[in-house]
C-alpha cells in the first residue's frame, strides 16, 4: 500500500475496540435506575461530612438540618485548622515567591549568557534522528510537502526507540 493512499475502512476492525455500556443503550431501566441512586448516595456520603466540618467550623449554624457541634473540643480543633492551614498558605506562597522570583532572575540574567546544552549533542541528535526520519519515511522535502501521510504499522516508532537510537550512535542518554 502507498504511505499516501487512503487505507480502507474496516468497520468491524473499528468498533471492536470501543467500551460498550449498557447504561446508554435503550432499556435498561434498572440498571439505570441502581446505578444514578448509589452514585447520588455515594455523592451525598462524600459531601455530608463536609458540609458537618463547614457548618461547625462557624460559631452559628449555617445549614439547620446538619449536624453542628457545640462543645469546646471543636472549638480548639476549629482553631488549630484555621491556624494549620494560615500555615501552609503562606508557606505554599512563599515558596512560589521564591521560585518565582528564582526562575525570572535566570531568565534574565542566566540564560542570555550561559549555554545550558550542549549544542554539538544536540546537533549530533538531530543528524541521527534525521537520518533515521530519512530511512523510515523519506528525505526531508518529499516529508514537508506531502499534505497526508499515512503511516504504515511496520513505519511505528516502538517504545525507547530514540533513546535506543541515540546509543547506539555513541550519545547515551536523550
Amino acid at each position: 500500500m502507498s504511505p499516501l493512499k487512503k487505507p480502507a475502512k474496516q468497520p468491524e476492525k473499528a468498533t471492536e475496540d470501543f467500551v460498550q455500556d449498557r447504561f446508554y443503550e435503550r432499556g435498561n431501566r434498572w440498571l439505570k435506575t441502581r446505578e444514578i441512586v448509589v452514585s447520588i448516595l455515594l455523592w451525598i456520603f462524600l459531601v455530608y461530612p463536609i458540609l458537618v466540618l463547614f457548618n461547625s467550623v462557624n460559631r452559628h449554624t449555617l445549614w439547620e438540618g446538619i449536624y453542628h457541634w457545640a462543645y469546646t473540643d471543636g472549638f480548639q480543633l476549629d482553631t488549630f485548622l484555621k491556624r494549620a492551614i494560615l500555615i501552609i498558605v503562606v508557606v505554599v506562597l512563599g515558596f512560589s515567591i521564591y521560585l518565582l522570583l528564582r526562575n525570572n532572575h535566570r531568565e534574565r540574567k542566566v540564560y542570555p549568557v550561559k549555554k545550558t546544552f550542549d549544542g554539538a549533542a544536540m546537533e549530533r541528535r538531530k543528524q541521527l534522528l534525521e537520518a533515521m526520519y530519512a530511512e523510515r519515511f523519506g528525505d526531508e522535502r518529499s516529508r514537508h510537502q506531502a499534505r497526508y501521510y499515512v503511516v504504515a504499522p511496520e513505519q511505528n516508532l516502538p517504545t525507547h526507540f530514540i533513546s535506543d537510537t541515540f546509543k547506539q550512535g555513541g550519545m547515551g542518554k536523550a
